[in-house]
């Protein structure tokens, strides 16, 4: 699924935003990119005729807001001296926490601890996987499988 259009559709509302879509210092989305990816997707998926049937197992996902500071990918391609230019980006997300219940239907794998950890501050590798599953999920009410 092509996100390009819906992108940069919205990065024309940036100056309205209090968020970018993407962090100033990362090759990374912001959560506003996440929940706009999720969104998109989201609408995909309800258009399919099968997704009907999940309505009445539908869940509420519930949000945590949380604040963080990281230096962002880019920084770890400076050099050292290049490096010190650039401090940690302060950024906010929301942690998308599944109902307690879903859990263990939703993940069936190793990976289970991601759900406990997934923290918005990594933004690469099985816990940035993780948030865009749990995106995904909130936007779906419905668990997804991720195995």
């Amino acid at each position: 699924m092509d996100l390009l259009p819906v992108f940069l559709k919205a990065r024309g509302k940036d100056a309205d935003e209090t968020q970018l879509l993407y962090q100033r210092q990362d090759t990374h989305w912001t959560d506003r990119g996440l929940r706009l990816a999720a969104a998109t997707v989201a609408e995909r998926i309800k258009q399919y005729p099968w997704y009907a049937a999940l309505e009445p197992h539908a869940v509420d996902f519930s949000v945590k807001p949380c604040d963080f500071r990281r230096p962002g990918d880019l920084h770890s391609r400076l050099s050292p001296a290049e490096q010190r230019a650039f401090k940690p980006e302060a950024l906010v997300a929301q942690q998308v926490v599944p109902p307690r219940a879903s859990r263990s239907r939703t993940m069936r794998t190793a990976r289970s601890s991601c759900w406990a950890t997934a923290s918005p501050a990594c933004s690469s590798g099985p816990i940035a996987a993780a948030r865009r599953v749990r995106a995904l999920a909130r936007e779906l009410r419905y668990p997804v499988d991720w195995s």
